[in-house]
């Protein structure tokens, strides 16, 4: 009798915990096309992600969240600057959090892990790339619901970003030493946010101060000073909630402004031959100012059916950097700037129960600068990217 009250009190408490309290999710992301740039050779990208998790719920006001994503991105056209048509990347993803309801205020606390491997080349292996990173941190947010129209967050956030194969060929050079570059591009980063949610509207502030470890500050002389270095950005957002133009048209406009200030100097050669060309210590270098806009409107066909028009564009100013004429000399009484444009057609069809998603999508992309040197990147071309993309949630 006492093991059958055993038995009875643990499958009560297992049904009290997971029944209406738990709920899986699964996502699987699969795209395939080909990109046609109007510089360097066209080839096949694919893009692949899973994402795997699920929230419990164990008590009312206590909540519970697992995430974790696999991601990799082949090559194709790219959108940052100095970016190569070739690389691609593999990433991991981990995130736990757990939130708590008290009154008007929720709390949520998340720690995250990930790692990101990178291939800029194909003469690079898996595990080896200069750019693989790991990263492990924390985010505490705390929102609180001033009205039912009207919400406020703030976002206090801490990573510590580790570059384990990184090294700088060319400061090993001249430094005549190996190990000046182990570690350097090793960083702290605090992120603090304010995020607010008032009707349809949302708006967001966000800044993020990253502080090196190893990397010190270049001085005018060429030689390495004790200040480390230390980059600040600032990003302003705002976007509306759907906004209804028709019955049948609707339209997700996304705005975004970034200023981005470091205290590093950038190394400029005329040529990678150090043996013949003086290297030049450049102030202010990475400063810059960039605007997003995006303008989406959606065409419902169907209930299950839906074409998407997305122009997009970016804007970059360079607040010191003068940019290169094709010989890599810099044009005088003129700073760099960069446009990008992009303008998707995707036409979607979703299955009933939401679960099933398949899409073909086409994407025109345009960059102009008035940076002229594109021996090691494109900064003027145009490409033609399409392909088809599946999607199953659940």
């Amino acid at each position: 009798m006492k093991k059958i009250k055993i038995l009875s009190s643990i499958l009560i408490l297992k049904s009290f915990i997971f029944a209406e309290k738990w709920l899986p999710y699964y996502s699987f992301n699969f795209s395939e096309g080909v990109y046609l740039p109007s510089v360097g050779k066209w080839g096949w990208t694919t893009i692949l992600s899973n994402d795997i998790g699920f929230i419990v719920k164990p008590v009312d006001k206590h909540t519970g969240m697992f995430y974790y994503q696999l991601k990799y991105e082949g090559p194709g056209l790219k959108r940052q600057e100095g970016e190569q048509f070739e690389q691609r990347m593999m990433g991991h993803s981990l995130v736990l959090q757990y939130s708590y309801q008290y009154a008007k205020f929720i709390f949520k606390t998340r720690l995250n892990y990930g790692y990101d491997f990178w291939r800029t080349g194909t003469n690079e292996l898996w595990g080896l790339g200069l750019y693989d990173n790991e990263r492990i941190g924390f985010t505490e947010e705390v929102e609180y619901q001033i009205s039912n129209e009207f919400k406020l967050k703030t976002q206090l956030g801490y990573n510590f970003i580790k570059f384990p194969n990184y090294t700088n060929l060319i400061e090993e050079y001249i430094s005549g030493s190996e190990e000046t570059t182990a570690g350097k591009q090793d960083n702290h980063m605090f992120i603090l946010g304010l995020k607010g949610n008032y009707k349809i509207h949302n708006f967001g502030i966000t800044m993020t101060l990253q502080n090196f470890v190893k990397q010190n500050v270049l001085k005018e002389t060429g030689i390495y000073s004790d200040e480390k270095q230390k980059d600040f950005s600032l990003n302003v957002s705002y976007y509306p909630e759907i906004i209804k133009l028709a019955k049948f048209i609707s339209f997700s406009p996304y705005f975004s402004v970034k200023y981005k200030d470091s205290n590093q100097a950038f190394l400029y050669l005329t040529s990678y031959d150090i043996t013949t060309s003086t290297p030049q210590v450049i102030n202010d270098y990475y400063d810059y100012t960039k605007f997003i806009i995006s303008l989406p409107v959606n065409f419902y066909l169907t209930k299950t059916k839906v074409l998407t028009f997305a122009p997009e564009a970016e804007f970059t100013s360079y607040l010191s950097r003068q940019p290169r004429d094709r010989n890599n000399n810099f044009i005088m009484d003129e700073k760099q700037r960069n446009q990008l444009t992009l303008l998707s057609l995707i036409y979607s069809t979703q299955s009933l129960d939401q679960h099933r998603k398949l899409s073909l999508f086409y994407t025109y992309q345009h960059q102009t600068s008035n940076m002229k040197f594109e021996k090691y990147y494109p900064y003027n071309y145009t490409g033609h990217y399409f392909g088809i993309k599946f999607t199953y949630s659940y």
